[in-house]
């Protein structure tokens, strides 16, 4: 008796939620709303179009869930990549032009010979030191330097006394030495140029001495070498999104909603032209960013438009913040990495 009791409870049961589920699909099947917009796509001239359509329709935020689901039926692709394509190419203002690598060594020589115009111009108007020795047997002394840093291709003032006679000068930079030329030499100052050494990295520990003619050293005092910076772009287009990757009917939606809305995804990355994320010699990531042809605007997230990456010594393995495209205008992206090293040493 129990279980004649228990099947019938079973069957009522099972009818009940087949039931539901019937009248589930019938519902969804049923939605006129969603059914007209769906059969009139390909009616839609533009995407203004179709977006005056959908707001018309009024979908509640569970109708809206359901054309979305709809939309990801691929036949519906060619239709919402046609809309997209007549999007004004206004709707997102164009993206600042990348600094180029031309422009960033032609600013570097520009900054040398603005330091170099500075210092000659204050020597002139200095007075004028003695040029003859003061007869004392003392050896030379070195009391200051116009910078504490030298750079190839910059001058430096060494003042002090008892520098006459004339002998050389020679810079200790890092682990190499390399001799001097100076253009002045009284007994109180010295001025002399580095030349375009290269292949040298910045050294803080480096030298400036004062020697005899034979190059042996009287005095010196520490100076930090600076390198001529060199530049160098990677390119990597081998980059795949870790989190909100792109769906096309969610993105029509989301513009339907908010023309002006952006989709956001976190990339990780690989640079195959790099042996290893470690960079060598001390090159550095000047700056790093992501390159769009076929979109209008592309802006990373919180944290990594203000040179987050400015300084790393390897290469990033994924992105921090998030990537943000114009929501219906995605495209292939490439991200650039800008590296700045000494001039003479490679980064791998």
């Amino acid at each position: 008796m129990h279980s004649i009791r228990r099947a019938t409870k079973i069957r009522y049961v099972s009818v009940l939620l087949f039931a539901v589920c019937v009248l589930g699909i019938q519902a969804q099947r049923g939605n006129t709303k969603i059914d007209s917009f769906l059969r009139a796509m390909p009616t839609f001239a533009n995407i203004d179009g179709a977006r005056a359509a959908f707001q018309a329709a009024k979908f509640t935020e569970s109708e809206r869930a359901q054309l979305r689901d709809a939309l990801n039926n691929p036949i519906y692709t060619p239709q919402i990549t046609r809309l997209a394509a007549t999007i004004t190419k206004t709707t997102f203002p164009s993206k600042p032009a990348r600094t180029t690598v031309a422009s960033r060594l032609a600013a570097e020589v520009s900054r040398i010979d603005a330091l170099n115009k500075k210092l000659l111009g204050q020597l002139e108007g200095s007075k004028p030191s003695g040029t003859t020795s003061s007869g004392s047997d003392a050896p030379p002394r070195i009391l200051s330097l116009s910078q504490n840093t030298i750079e190839p291709g910059q001058y430096l003032t060494i003042r002090g006394t008892g520098f006459l006679p004339e002998g050389r000068i020679l810079w200790t930079l890092g682990s190499k030495t390399v001799p001097g030329w100076p253009e002045r030499w009284t007994d109180d100052l010295i001025l002399v140029k580095l030349t375009n050494v290269q292949g040298i990295p910045d050294s803080p520990r480096s030298k400036v001495s004062i020697c005899d003619r034979n190059y042996q050293p009287l005095t010196s005092t520490p100076i930090h070498f600076i390198p001529t910076w060199s530049f160098s772009e990677i390119y990597s287009d081998s980059l795949v999104p870790i989190s909100h990757p792109y769906n096309t009917a969610a993105a029509l939606i989301q513009y339907f909603l908010d023309p002006r809305s952006e989709w956001c995804s976190t990339y990780s990355m690989r640079f195959p032209t790099v042996p290893s994320y470690s960079l060598l010699n001390g090159w550095a990531i000047d700056e790093l960013d992501y390159t769009c042809d076929l979109i209008y605007r592309t802006e990373l997230g919180p944290g990594e438009n203000d040179g987050a990456y400015t300084g790393w010594t390897s290469l990033p393995r994924q992105t921090q913040g998030e990537l943000c495209q114009g929501v219906l205008m995605p495209g292939p992206i490439t991200c650039v990495v800008t590296l700045k090293g000494p001039l003479g040493l490679p980064y791998k």
